[in-house]
Protein backbone atom coordinates (compact mmCIF):
# COMPACT_ATOMS: atom_id res chain seq x y z
CA UNK A 1 0.00 0.00 0.00
CA UNK A 2 1.32 3.40 -0.69
CA UNK A 3 1.26 6.02 2.07
CA UNK A 4 0.96 9.46 1.35
CA UNK A 5 0.52 12.93 2.87
CA UNK A 6 -2.35 14.85 1.47
CA UNK A 7 -3.35 18.40 2.39
CA UNK A 8 -7.35 18.42 3.12
CA UNK A 9 -9.01 21.88 3.53
CA UNK A 10 -12.22 20.56 4.55
CA UNK A 11 -13.79 23.91 5.57
CA UNK A 12 -17.67 22.02 6.06
CA UNK A 13 -15.76 20.37 9.15
CA UNK A 14 -12.25 21.62 10.12
CA UNK A 15 -8.96 22.07 8.82
CA UNK A 16 -6.50 19.03 9.02
CA UNK A 17 -3.57 17.86 7.77
CA UNK A 18 -3.98 14.33 6.67
CA UNK A 19 -1.43 11.38 6.60
CA UNK A 20 -3.11 8.16 5.47
CA UNK A 21 -2.71 5.25 2.98
CA UNK A 22 -4.88 4.38 -0.29
CA UNK A 23 -6.40 0.63 1.04
CA UNK A 24 -7.53 0.30 -2.71
CA UNK A 25 -7.76 1.88 -6.37
CA UNK A 26 -5.41 4.42 -7.74
CA UNK A 27 -5.19 7.22 -5.63
CA UNK A 28 -3.01 8.91 -7.67
CA UNK A 29 -4.92 9.24 -10.83
CA UNK A 30 -8.08 7.67 -10.67
CA UNK A 31 -10.83 6.60 -8.61
CA UNK A 32 -9.55 4.95 -5.44
CA UNK A 33 -10.27 4.32 -1.55
CA UNK A 34 -8.20 6.53 0.98
CA UNK A 35 -7.99 6.70 4.41
CA UNK A 36 -7.13 9.06 7.26
CA UNK A 37 -6.73 10.23 11.04
CA UNK A 38 -7.08 13.99 11.62
CA UNK A 39 -5.17 15.43 14.75
CA UNK A 40 -8.51 14.94 17.05
CA UNK A 41 -8.04 10.76 16.65
CA UNK A 42 -11.31 10.55 13.75
CA UNK A 43 -10.69 8.22 11.22
CA UNK A 44 -12.03 8.87 7.99
CA UNK A 45 -12.58 7.31 4.80
CA UNK A 46 -12.41 8.94 1.37
CA UNK A 47 -13.97 6.59 -2.17
CA UNK A 48 -13.52 8.60 -5.30
CA UNK A 49 -11.60 10.34 -8.10
CA UNK A 50 -8.36 11.65 -7.43
CA UNK A 51 -6.14 14.20 -9.25
CA UNK A 52 -2.55 14.43 -8.37
CA UNK A 53 -2.62 12.72 -5.04
CA UNK A 54 -5.54 14.79 -4.56
CA UNK A 55 -9.10 14.12 -4.21
CA UNK A 56 -10.36 15.72 -6.80
CA UNK A 57 -13.60 15.14 -8.85
CA UNK A 58 -16.47 12.94 -7.25
CA UNK A 59 -16.42 11.66 -4.12
CA UNK A 60 -17.60 10.07 -0.54
CA UNK A 61 -16.55 11.04 2.54
CA UNK A 62 -17.68 8.49 5.45
CA UNK A 63 -16.66 8.40 9.10
CA UNK A 64 -14.88 5.02 9.92
CA UNK A 65 -17.47 4.53 12.47
CA UNK A 66 -19.77 4.45 9.84
CA UNK A 67 -18.93 3.21 6.07
CA UNK A 68 -22.85 2.87 4.62
CA UNK A 69 -24.02 6.40 5.52
CA UNK A 70 -21.48 9.07 4.55
CA UNK A 71 -20.72 12.41 5.71
CA UNK A 72 -20.83 14.24 2.45
CA UNK A 73 -20.98 13.44 -1.42
CA UNK A 74 -20.17 15.70 -4.29
CA UNK A 75 -17.15 17.21 -5.86
CA UNK A 76 -13.46 17.72 -4.59
CA UNK A 77 -10.60 19.97 -5.81
CA UNK A 78 -7.07 20.01 -5.08
CA UNK A 79 -7.82 18.27 -2.52
CA UNK A 80 -10.58 20.73 -1.09
CA UNK A 81 -14.68 20.20 -1.13
CA UNK A 82 -16.28 22.62 -2.87
CA UNK A 83 -15.25 23.60 -6.61
CA UNK A 84 -14.08 27.03 -7.94
CA UNK A 85 -16.49 27.31 -10.21
CA UNK A 86 -20.37 26.22 -9.46
CA UNK A 87 -20.83 22.89 -8.19
CA UNK A 88 -23.18 21.09 -5.82
CA UNK A 89 -22.47 18.61 -2.91
CA UNK A 90 -24.76 16.66 -0.53
CA UNK A 91 -24.20 16.92 3.04
CA UNK A 92 -25.64 14.52 5.49
CA UNK A 93 -27.77 15.72 8.51
CA UNK A 94 -27.64 12.93 10.95
CA UNK A 95 -30.83 12.23 13.14
CA UNK A 96 -34.50 12.80 12.51
CA UNK A 97 -34.68 15.70 11.08
CA UNK A 98 -35.22 17.92 14.32
CA UNK A 99 -32.47 20.37 12.91
CA UNK A 100 -34.28 21.29 9.81
CA UNK A 101 -37.44 21.09 10.94
CA UNK A 102 -38.17 24.71 12.80
CA UNK A 103 -41.35 22.96 14.16
CA UNK A 104 -39.99 20.05 15.57
CA UNK A 105 -40.94 21.09 19.37
CA UNK A 106 -44.26 22.03 18.59
CA UNK A 107 -45.20 18.54 17.47
CA UNK A 108 -47.44 16.07 18.77
CA UNK A 109 -45.72 12.01 19.06
CA UNK A 110 -48.19 11.47 15.94
CA UNK A 111 -46.29 13.37 13.70
CA UNK A 112 -42.99 12.32 13.45
CA UNK A 113 -42.18 7.97 12.18
CA UNK A 114 -43.01 5.43 14.47
CA UNK A 115 -41.51 2.21 13.46
CA UNK A 116 -44.26 0.12 12.91
CA UNK A 117 -44.33 2.97 9.67
CA UNK A 118 -41.23 1.10 8.53
CA UNK A 119 -39.78 4.01 7.03
CA UNK A 120 -36.32 5.02 6.66
CA UNK A 121 -35.73 8.72 6.58
CA UNK A 122 -32.59 10.53 5.99
CA UNK A 123 -31.93 14.69 5.88
CA UNK A 124 -29.83 16.31 3.75
CA UNK A 125 -28.15 19.72 2.91
CA UNK A 126 -27.75 20.76 -0.46
CA UNK A 127 -24.62 22.90 -0.46
CA UNK A 128 -23.84 25.07 -3.65
CA UNK A 129 -20.22 26.48 -4.06
CA UNK A 130 -18.37 28.68 -5.71
CA UNK A 131 -14.90 29.56 -5.41
CA UNK A 132 -14.21 26.91 -2.68
CA UNK A 133 -17.17 28.60 -0.30
CA UNK A 134 -20.41 27.42 0.34
CA UNK A 135 -22.74 30.41 -1.09
CA UNK A 136 -26.22 28.62 -0.54
CA UNK A 137 -27.99 26.03 1.13
CA UNK A 138 -31.30 24.14 1.21
CA UNK A 139 -32.76 21.18 3.10
CA UNK A 140 -33.76 17.98 1.57
CA UNK A 141 -34.82 14.76 2.42
CA UNK A 142 -35.08 11.07 1.18
CA UNK A 143 -37.36 8.56 2.93
CA UNK A 144 -38.35 5.10 1.65
CA UNK A 145 -40.18 1.60 2.38
CA UNK A 146 -37.65 -0.36 5.08
CA UNK A 147 -39.27 -3.73 5.85
CA UNK A 148 -37.17 -5.94 8.18
CA UNK A 149 -35.09 -2.45 8.89
CA UNK A 150 -33.72 -2.82 5.42
CA UNK A 151 -31.87 1.05 4.70
CA UNK A 152 -30.83 2.60 1.96
CA UNK A 153 -28.36 5.21 2.18
CA UNK A 154 -27.35 7.78 -0.66
CA UNK A 155 -23.08 6.71 -0.64
CA UNK A 156 -22.31 6.57 -4.17
CA UNK A 157 -22.43 9.35 -6.51
CA UNK A 158 -25.10 9.05 -9.43
CA UNK A 159 -22.27 8.73 -12.39
CA UNK A 160 -21.14 5.94 -14.52
CA UNK A 161 -17.39 5.56 -13.09
CA UNK A 162 -19.62 4.88 -9.68
CA UNK A 163 -21.80 2.24 -11.11
CA UNK A 164 -22.97 -0.54 -13.87
CA UNK A 165 -24.62 0.71 -17.10
CA UNK A 166 -27.32 -2.07 -17.43
CA UNK A 167 -29.21 -0.45 -20.13
CA UNK A 168 -28.88 2.40 -22.48
CA UNK A 169 -26.83 5.33 -22.75
CA UNK A 170 -25.05 6.02 -19.60
CA UNK A 171 -22.38 8.32 -20.81
CA UNK A 172 -24.19 10.66 -23.32
CA UNK A 173 -28.10 9.55 -23.58
CA UNK A 174 -30.54 8.25 -21.62
CA UNK A 175 -29.35 5.04 -19.71
CA UNK A 176 -29.94 2.78 -16.20
CA UNK A 177 -26.92 2.94 -13.76
CA UNK A 178 -27.29 0.26 -11.42
CA UNK A 179 -25.74 1.29 -8.14
CA UNK A 180 -24.79 -1.56 -5.58
CA UNK A 181 -26.59 -1.65 -2.43
CA UNK A 182 -29.14 1.86 -3.46
CA UNK A 183 -30.75 0.58 -6.73
CA UNK A 184 -31.33 1.56 -10.46
CA UNK A 185 -31.45 5.03 -11.37
CA UNK A 186 -33.17 5.92 -14.63
CA UNK A 187 -32.01 9.01 -16.38
CA UNK A 188 -30.15 11.51 -18.57
CA UNK A 189 -26.23 11.58 -18.61
CA UNK A 190 -23.80 13.66 -20.19
CA UNK A 191 -20.05 12.87 -19.67
CA UNK A 192 -21.24 9.75 -17.73
CA UNK A 193 -22.54 12.26 -15.40
CA UNK A 194 -26.21 11.50 -14.19
CA UNK A 195 -28.18 14.70 -14.97
CA UNK A 196 -31.78 16.79 -14.65
CA UNK A 197 -34.82 14.27 -13.25
CA UNK A 198 -34.68 10.44 -13.12
CA UNK A 199 -36.10 7.87 -11.69
CA UNK A 200 -34.70 5.17 -8.77
CA UNK A 201 -35.73 1.65 -8.48
CA UNK A 202 -35.24 0.43 -4.89
CA UNK A 203 -34.80 -3.24 -4.37
CA UNK A 204 -38.68 -3.39 -3.01
CA UNK A 205 -40.04 -1.93 -5.83
CA UNK A 206 -40.24 1.25 -4.47
CA UNK A 207 -39.34 4.24 -7.26
CA UNK A 208 -38.21 7.76 -6.52
CA UNK A 209 -38.23 10.33 -8.61
CA UNK A 210 -34.94 12.44 -8.37
CA UNK A 211 -33.39 15.39 -9.31
CA UNK A 212 -29.58 15.63 -10.07
CA UNK A 213 -26.68 17.61 -10.69
CA UNK A 214 -23.69 16.26 -12.51
CA UNK A 215 -24.05 13.31 -10.69
CA UNK A 216 -25.01 14.60 -7.16
CA UNK A 217 -28.16 13.72 -6.04
CA UNK A 218 -30.35 16.09 -3.70
CA UNK A 219 -34.06 15.99 -4.24
CA UNK A 220 -36.02 12.69 -3.70
CA UNK A 221 -39.97 12.28 -4.18
CA UNK A 222 -41.43 9.02 -4.00
CA UNK A 223 -43.67 8.52 -7.24
CA UNK A 224 -44.57 4.38 -6.74
CA UNK A 225 -44.79 1.98 -4.06
CA UNK A 226 -44.70 -1.65 -3.50
CA UNK A 227 -48.14 -3.33 -3.88
CA UNK A 228 -49.87 -3.25 -0.35
CA UNK A 229 -47.72 -0.27 1.00
CA UNK A 230 -49.74 2.41 1.81
CA UNK A 231 -48.66 5.81 3.33
CA UNK A 232 -51.95 7.07 4.17
CA UNK A 233 -52.39 6.39 7.75
CA UNK A 234 -49.22 8.57 8.10
CA UNK A 235 -51.42 11.51 6.23
CA UNK A 236 -53.57 10.93 8.67
CA UNK A 237 -51.17 11.95 11.43
CA UNK A 238 -49.92 14.91 9.47
CA UNK A 239 -46.04 13.40 9.63
CA UNK A 240 -44.11 16.00 8.71
CA UNK A 241 -41.94 15.26 5.97
CA UNK A 242 -44.96 14.38 3.72
CA UNK A 243 -44.97 17.01 1.25
CA UNK A 244 -47.05 17.83 -2.03
CA UNK A 245 -47.42 15.25 -4.59
CA UNK A 246 -45.69 12.24 -2.71
CA UNK A 247 -47.23 9.32 -3.91
CA UNK A 248 -48.66 7.84 -0.46
CA UNK A 249 -50.06 3.89 -2.16
CA UNK A 250 -49.92 2.30 -5.36
CA UNK A 251 -48.60 3.37 -9.09
CA UNK A 252 -48.49 7.59 -8.88
CA UNK A 253 -47.16 7.61 -12.40
CA UNK A 254 -49.14 5.77 -15.09
CA UNK A 255 -51.76 3.41 -12.93
CA UNK A 256 -54.19 4.29 -10.31
CA UNK A 257 -52.65 5.72 -7.11
CA UNK A 258 -52.71 8.27 -4.28
CA UNK A 259 -51.04 11.16 -3.74
CA UNK A 260 -50.28 13.72 -0.95
CA UNK A 261 -52.25 16.85 -2.02
CA UNK A 262 -50.84 19.98 -0.23
CA UNK A 263 -48.61 18.97 2.76
CA UNK A 264 -49.19 17.09 5.75
CA UNK A 265 -47.17 19.76 7.68
CA UNK A 266 -49.87 21.58 9.58
CA UNK A 267 -47.04 24.18 9.92
CA UNK A 268 -46.58 24.36 5.76
CA UNK A 269 -46.03 28.09 4.68
CA UNK A 270 -47.09 26.87 1.19
CA UNK A 271 -51.01 25.94 1.17
CA UNK A 272 -51.85 24.34 -1.88
CA UNK A 273 -55.16 26.58 -2.77
CA UNK A 274 -56.72 29.34 -0.75
CA UNK A 275 -59.45 27.60 1.32
CA UNK A 276 -57.04 24.88 2.62
CA UNK A 277 -58.03 22.01 1.63
CA UNK A 278 -55.06 19.43 1.82
CA UNK A 279 -55.20 15.59 2.11
CA UNK A 280 -54.70 12.50 -0.58
CA UNK A 281 -56.02 12.09 -3.56
CA UNK A 282 -56.53 9.32 -5.34
CA UNK A 283 -56.88 8.78 -9.33
CA UNK A 284 -55.77 7.32 -12.70
CA UNK A 285 -52.58 8.80 -13.47
CA UNK A 286 -51.10 9.13 -16.62
CA UNK A 287 -47.25 10.64 -17.08
CA UNK A 288 -47.53 11.63 -13.19
CA UNK A 289 -50.67 13.76 -13.74
CA UNK A 290 -53.92 13.30 -12.16
CA UNK A 291 -57.20 12.61 -14.12
CA UNK A 292 -60.61 12.35 -12.39
CA UNK A 293 -60.10 11.85 -8.60
CA UNK A 294 -61.51 11.82 -5.33
CA UNK A 295 -59.89 14.16 -2.65
CA UNK A 296 -60.27 12.92 0.72
CA UNK A 297 -59.29 16.11 2.97
CA UNK A 298 -57.92 15.99 6.77
CA UNK A 299 -60.82 18.44 7.22
CA UNK A 300 -63.11 15.40 6.40
CA UNK A 301 -64.98 16.30 2.97
CA UNK A 302 -64.45 14.69 -0.15
CA UNK A 303 -64.60 16.24 -3.16
CA UNK A 304 -65.18 14.02 -6.72
CA UNK A 305 -63.80 15.52 -9.82
CA UNK A 306 -60.95 16.71 -12.25
CA UNK A 307 -57.52 17.48 -10.89
CA UNK A 308 -55.75 17.90 -13.99
CA UNK A 309 -55.35 21.86 -13.44
CA UNK A 310 -55.55 21.26 -9.47
CA UNK A 311 -58.50 22.52 -7.23
CA UNK A 312 -59.74 24.48 -10.53
CA UNK A 313 -63.45 24.17 -11.43
CA UNK A 314 -66.67 22.36 -10.66
CA UNK A 315 -66.60 19.01 -8.12
CA UNK A 316 -68.78 17.26 -6.21
CA UNK A 317 -68.39 17.82 -2.59
CA UNK A 318 -69.83 16.38 0.46
CA UNK A 319 -69.00 18.06 3.59
CA UNK A 320 -71.15 17.97 6.88
CA UNK A 321 -72.88 15.47 5.59
CA UNK A 322 -74.04 17.49 2.60
CA UNK A 323 -73.47 16.67 -1.27
CA UNK A 324 -73.48 19.44 -3.10
CA UNK A 325 -71.53 21.11 -6.18
CA UNK A 326 -68.81 23.46 -5.53
CA UNK A 327 -67.09 25.82 -7.96
CA UNK A 328 -63.54 27.04 -7.72
CA UNK A 329 -61.20 29.51 -8.84
CA UNK A 330 -57.69 29.11 -10.77
CA UNK A 331 -56.39 29.96 -7.04
CA UNK A 332 -58.71 27.44 -5.69
CA UNK A 333 -60.76 29.62 -3.64
CA UNK A 334 -64.28 28.54 -3.40
CA UNK A 335 -66.54 30.62 -5.23
CA UNK A 336 -69.95 31.54 -3.60
CA UNK A 337 -73.71 31.42 -5.52
CA UNK A 338 -73.55 34.63 -6.69
CA UNK A 339 -70.22 34.00 -9.05
CA UNK A 340 -71.39 30.65 -9.86
CA UNK A 341 -74.65 31.85 -11.13
CA UNK A 342 -72.77 34.39 -12.86
CA UNK A 343 -70.28 31.92 -14.59
CA UNK A 344 -72.96 29.81 -15.65
CA UNK A 345 -74.96 32.31 -17.02
CA UNK A 346 -71.82 32.64 -19.65
CA UNK A 347 -71.55 29.08 -20.15
CA UNK A 348 -74.81 29.16 -21.23
CA UNK A 349 -74.28 32.34 -23.45
CA UNK A 350 -71.59 30.28 -25.00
Amino acid sequence: MKVFGIILSFSLFLPIALIGQCLSGDCDNGIGTFEFTDDSGATYQYHGQFKDLNFDGLGVLFDKSDLKDPVYLGWFEKGEIGTTLFSVGLQRIPGDGSEIDSNADKRSASEKLRPSDNTHYLAFNRLEFQKLDVVDKEAFHFFHYSPGGKRVYINKPFAAPFGKCIKGDCQNGIGTLRLEGIGDFEGFFEDGLGNKTGKLTLGTGEVVAVQVWEGVPYKFQPVKLPEGVSRVGMAKRRVWFLDNFTCLEGDCIDRVGTVMFGDADRFSEHPVNMEGYEGYLKSYFRSGMPRKAVLMTLKGDKLKGDFSEGLEGKFDVVSGGKEEVWQFSKNGKKLDKSAMMYLSLIDEDE
